[in-house]
């Protein structure tokens, strides 16, 4: 399935690797952007305060399986209004809306009570500087809701409308849903832990912003190269000379540092590290083979690009092989 993109505010929306895409199935809306974003605005509004109610009020559960509820429950709030304007990137936003609302919901969970106020701190400036330069980005690049991105496009060009709607229900919006969730259950765990915050804590926030900072920069190149008389060819220079995915390399430092700063929680998290380790598999088995598959069809040259430069962890490039 395909996951919304870190340049996004999702890991596949719209990848600075990719090409935006205007769907023929999007939303036939005349309105202007402003008043898209205030539609997707209380949509995700909406779907905060119905993820808040069932964390406050749902069954007696563990705090985890109450937080998968009202995480589940707030997508379905996304996934009806996305079906209602045929515009599935409203889903978009929500890889990185979500964390650090989530995070903030804890207040509302009486066994997080006793949590270390400061790692709480260090964990809501981590998640947050991320949420925010990955949701502005997401704002800046949105056409709005005329525009759909081209994998959801493809998912309704080839399938009949009530298959579509079940890869759309439980694969482009329940499958990331559940990525984020896998990634947050860690930084949750830890948000609720009464150890004092310690070493691990400030290396985890380092690696976190580190990593969103790598991916602002790849961004801007992106834009730079997007906005050049060579917009049409690959970007080969910058951090894309040393990674074919550095936005995706970024998302999973950020991740991965999520899981040492709650690891500053207590070893006995170890466990956590399902989370961006899965989120890692996503990465390179699917999202940078579907990206490159359309890359090879697209650009010329792809190929000679590939062959030295890796795909995600970053190296100086090889050089071009000789004829």
């Amino acid at each position: 399935m395909t996951p919304p993109s870190p340049d996004a505010a999702s890991p596949d929306a719209a990848s600075p690797d990719a090409s935006p895409a205007t769907s023929p199935g999007g939303a036939a809306c005349p309105e202007g952007r402003a008043a898209a974003f205030a539609r997707v605005a209380l949509v995700y509004a909406v779907a905060a305060l119905v993820g808040a109610a069932a964390l406050s009020w749902g069954p007696d559960e563990d705090p985890l399986t109450r937080t998968l509820v009202a995480d589940l429950l707030a997508t379905l709030v996304v996934y009806a209004a996305s079906v209602a304007v045929r515009n599935t990137s409203v889903y978009d936003p929500y890889w990185s809306v979500a964390p650090p609302l989530i995070l903030a919901g804890w207040a509302l969970v009486p066994e997080a009570d006793a949590g270390d106020p400061l790692r709480k701190l260090i964990l809501l400036g981590g998640f947050g500087a991320w949420s925010l330069r990955l949701t502005l980005n997401w704002a800046v690049g949105w056409a709005g809701l005329g525009h759909e991105d081209w994998r959801y496009v493809a998912f309704r060009e080839r399938l009949p409308g009530p298959l579509f709607e079940v890869v759309n229900l439980l694969g482009l919006h329940g499958f990331p849903t559940v990525m984020v969730f896998l990634g947050l259950m860690g930084p949750l765990l830890a948000w609720a832990s009464p150890a004092p915050a310690g070493p691990a804590a400030w290396l985890g926030l380092g690696l976190m912003l580190a990593g969103a900072a790598i991916e602002l920069v790849a961004d801007v190149q992106q834009r730079r190269h997007r906005a050049g008389p060579s917009s049409g060819a690959l970007l080969q220079t910058g951090l894309w000379s040393w990674s074919r995915h550095p936005n995706y390399f970024g998302e999973l430092v950020v991740w991965w540092g999520a899981w040492v700063l709650a690891m500053d929680a207590g070893l006995g998290l170890w466990w956590t590290a399902a989370g961006p380790l899965a989120m890692t598999l996503m990465f390179v088995f699917v999202s940078i083979p579907l990206m490159e598959r359309r890359q090879r069809e697209r650009r010329p040259g792809f190929d000679a690009y590939a062959a030295r430069t890796p795909a995600l962890l970053p190296r100086p490039p090889r050089e071009a092989p000789h004829a």
